[in-house]
């Protein structure tokens, strides 16, 4: 469950990089701004509601593996 990621296959990690980045260049003023409008691009939810249903998700599959 390392490689969490939005069904685009952005990884979360990824998205934590690209949402640093708009708030170094200044598109975005703080970094929970950031991600909640890459989290919307991605799946239309708050960068919260997302991570919560991609984990949810993760977890089913690891369950169903074993």
């Amino acid at each position: 469950m390392d490689n969490l990621a939005f069904p685009s296959g952005l990884t979360v990690s990824r998205a934590k990089k690209r949402a640093k980045t708009l708030v170094k260049n200044g598109e975005v003023s703080k970094l929970a701004l950031a991600l909640d409008k890459i989290a919307i691009q991605e799946v239309g939810m708050s960068w919260k509601d997302a991570i919560a249903r991609i984990y949810l998700k993760a977890v089913q599959e690891e369950q169903t593996k074993n």
